[in-house]
């Protein structure tokens, strides 16, 4: 709050590529579609960074991600890329027909 007013953060999240948005139709949480990995593991800085080569993978465009954003974490889980299968079959509490939260880094 400033002087008593919320802070409009979506407003300075715009600024900097950042938005909210309701995915309308249910898509399947996949970060591996076929074989092909919409995912790129980098553990030398423990990261994983989105790989969107095609429009294959509903889940990764219904959430809007682009081609190296760092994935931070799902729902307030972090992603830990010390541990493959934490990342395509974590524990990053999804429920049916509620609300998903995936933090990225994009441009820095």
């Amino acid at each position: 709050m400033v002087k008593g007013e919320e802070i409009d953060y979506n407003l300075y999240l715009k600024l900097v590529g950042v938005s909210e948005g309701i995915v309308k139709t249910p898509v399947m949480f996949a970060f591996v579609v076929g074989k092909k990995p919409y995912v790129k593991i980098d553990k030398e800085n423990n990261q994983g960074l989105a790989q969107v080569s095609d429009n294959e993978n509903e889940f990764i465009n219904a959430m809007g991600l682009q081609t190296n954003d760092i994935i931070l974490s799902i729902n307030d889980v972090k992603l830990e890329t010390s541990d493959l299968m934490n990342i395509f079959g974590g524990e990053y509490k999804l429920k049916e027909g509620k609300p998903m939260f995936i933090k990225v880094d994009r441009n820095g």
